[in-house]
Order: C-alpha cells, then structure tokens, then sequence
C-alpha cells in the first residue's frame, strides 16, 4: 500500500481536487445554499480571476524547489527528524503525519491573519465577495511560497514520512474545495462531521466580513484544532444565510481583476469616501 501510494498519489491528489470541483460546481448550481442576485452575476467575473490566479500559482510553485516530498525524501535520506530516528510503526506514522501537518497549517493560517505583513497577501483570498469552489483556489502566489517554508522544516525536523504527506495531501486537496463550496449540509450532518472536519458552514463563519468571525475557524483539514486552541465559533443556520462575505472595503467589481489582486498587497484599498484603513494592517 506504501509503495501504491508514493506511485500514485500525486496523480490521486490531483484527480481528488478537480473531482471535488466537479460534483461541487455541479452541486453548487442545482442546489445552492446562497442565491442571492450577487452570487450569480459575480460568478463568471469571479471564475475567470480566481482560475487564472489558480494557474498562475502552478507555474510559479512548480519553478521552485519547495517540495514537500523532496523534504522528506532527504530527511530520510539522511536519517534526520524524529520519526527516522525511531523504527515508527506505519499507522502510527500517518497518524502523526495527519496530526503536525494539520496543525502547521493551523498556526500559519492563524499568523496569516495576525502579522500584518502576511495579511497583505492572504487578503486576497478573503477579499471574494462570494464564497464558492472557486474561492479554493484564489491565493495570492507569495503567500504559497512563503508557507511552504515552516511545512518544509516541519518534515524534515520531524522526519515526516513522504507516502504518509501524500496521504494528507489528498484529504487535504478534497476538503478544500468541499468547505469552500457553495452547498448547505444538513443540519445534523454537519453536527457529527464538524466534530472532526472542518465544514462548509463552519468554513463560512471564517469567511465572514466580521472582524471577530473572520479570526476564528483557522483549520484547514480538521475542526478539532479551533476546538483545542480557543478558536472555533459556530453560528445558526439562520445566521449563515445572512453573513457578509468577504471584506468591507473590497466590495467593487474592479478590484476583482486579476491584476488588481496581484498587486494588492501594495496598494492601499480605498472606498468610495475616500482613503480606508484596513483594521488588519496599519497602511
């Protein structure tokens, strides 16, 4: 099963992530949790940016050498990290996989959010006005690289075995799109799923334009990280239908252009009244 997964997994991740696209775009059209007027004339917009950033972010990773695999290949190449210096049992292996790189990515999203200079970028992914499949995608490609950096140094310190990172890779890259999707599960579904996973409704929560909700709900895999840390904030279904979505002062059709998002992590935003202070980042 090792060797069937370092074979094929990154080929499974892929087929995972554009699979989930799929059933959810298909979803999100027949039976939408949000239909308001907006969420259907800003689609095509939206779509079209969102996908080019989504390119553009798979030619500039893959020019650079921040794989996660090439990591771990050394780190066991050389005996170095915790679990090589151990004979680790397979399932125990995975399970601190699953476990540290959750919770890595929990605690980046977390600083994203808190160090000013990291929002810059990740603002883009919160400035959609609508969330959908599509907001899986739209990250800014700095905030990728810059990322990849404590994931890399986490595999190689702890030793995190490559067959076991491609195992959370493909959970990862299917629950992404699932807690971005437009979709309403229901009610005691999500209940039981939340316990573990993070949610689409759970995920919209973090979407909010609220500043408090925006800083909550910071996992990306799994819920039990906001639960441990003080973070998770639910909210009704009743109060899920009416949260703003994205950010305050990002409102305008324009400045969803895809060269407009690109350059935003320098430009100051700017309402209709004048200039506007992001409440993240001291401008």
């Amino acid at each position: 099963m090792i060797e069937w997964i370092l074979v094929n997994g990154e080929d499974l991740q892929f087929a995972v992530f554009f699979g989930a696209l799929l059933v959810f775009g298909m979803l999100e059209a027949r039976a939408p949790a949000q239909t308001s007027a907006r969420v259907q004339t800003a689609r095509r917009l939206r779509w079209t940016h969102n996908f080019t950033l989504t390119a553009l972010n798979i030619v500039a990773l893959g020019a650079l050498p921040l794989s996660g695999l090439i990591a771990a290949a050394y780190a066991d190449s050389r005996s170095i990290g915790l679990l090589n210096e151990y004979a680790t049992p397979a399932w125990l292996a995975l399970l601190a996989t699953l476990l540290a790189r959750s919770f890595v990515s929990y605690i980046i999203h977390l600083c994203n959010h808190h160090i000013p200079l990291l929002w810059r970028f990740h603002r883009v992914h919160h400035s959609d006005p609508v969330l959908d499949i599509s907001t899986t995608v739209r990250f800014h490609p700095a905030e990728l690289a810059v990322s990849a950096l404590p994931v890399l140094a986490t595999i190689v310190a702890l030793g995190l075995p490559a067959w076991a990172l491609l195992v959370y890779e493909i959970l990862d890259a299917g629950v992404n799109v699932f807690t971005h999707a437009n979709v309403r599960l229901p009610d005691r579904l999500n209940r039981l799923l939340c316990y573990v996973f993070v949610t689409p409704a759970m995920h919209r929560v973090h979407h909010s334009s609220r500043m408090l909700e925006t800083n909550s709900n910071f996992g990306a895999v799994f819920s039990f990280w906001d639960r441990l840390c003080g973070t998770y904030v639910s909210r009704t279904p009743s109060e899920l239908a009416e949260l703003p979505i994205g950010l305050e002062y990002w409102d305008e059709d324009w400045r969803q252009s895809f060269w407009w998002l690109l350059g935003s992590p320098v430009w100051t935003p700017v309402a209709k009244s004048g200039p506007l202070v992001d409440r993240k980042v001291s401008l």
